[in-house]
């Protein structure tokens, strides 16, 4: 666990509270800086930009990627991938602590297959192109997501809908997971997503009742 550097003037440090932990505050120098964003500290293979919001592939290895470093395990969340350069083995979704980028708990790949709890969930209807933002809504409580791409229907049906719970991809209810893209097996270097997580204007309305992820 790391250590926080003393108080200027002496005196304890305040306490640890859950929300610190969480929000991942790396310490440089005695500057506190809160990352709300991917985690710099678990990329692989990837390099960050633009706040920590841009994730780069920096090769051809597969299995690489980035994720947010603050996990939910109950309520409900919405947030935004854009895709920019890339092929069609990137995975936009939500991935366990201790998982690999190779193990997505539920992804959308840019090849418009939907994949949750290592069950093909479909298609939603046609590739991601270059500026495509996918919308994900998650309800840990229930045990289901719902993928849109831009302001389309959910998974590209009429009757999908995480505001009345019909037509969610289930996983196990209480999983804490976060937000992640998964450069797989045949990701080129160069390929970039950038992820919304509620600092700034959604491309598309979050759901009735689903909370940015950092609320």
């Amino acid at each position: 666990m790391p250590v926080d550097p003393p108080r200027e003037g002496g005196g304890p440090n305040p306490p640890f509270g859950e929300d610190f932990f969480q929000r991942i505050v790396n310490v440089h120098w005695g500057v506190e800086v809160v990352v709300r964003g991917f985690d710099p500290d678990t990329t692989v293979n990837a390099s960050l930009s633009n706040n920590n919001l841009t994730a780069t592939h920096t090769n051809t290895t597969t299995n690489s990627g980035a994720r947010v470093r603050l996990t939910h395990n109950a309520g409900k969340y919405y947030f935004e991938i854009k895709v920019g350069v890339h092929d069609i083995s990137e995975m936009i979704g939500l991935i366990l602590a201790s998982s690999s980028y190779a193990v997505l708990m539920a992804f959308i790949a840019t090849n418009g297959n939907v994949n949750v709890n290592n069950v093909f969930y479909g298609n939603i209807g046609s590739f991601l192109f270059v500026d495509d933002v996918t919308g994900i809504a998650v309800d840990f409580d229930a045990g289901l997501v719902w993928f849109r791409v831009n302001a389309g229907t959910w998974y590209g049906s009429g009757t999908g809908n995480p505001e009345t719970g019909i037509g969610g991809a289930p996983f196990p209810a209480g999983s804490a997971l976060s937000p992640c893209i998964g450069f797989g097996v045949a990701a080129s270097a160069g390929s970039t997503v950038t992820g919304n997580f509620g600092d700034t204007a959604y491309a598309n309305p979050a759901p009735s009742g689903f909370n940015s992820w950092y609320e």
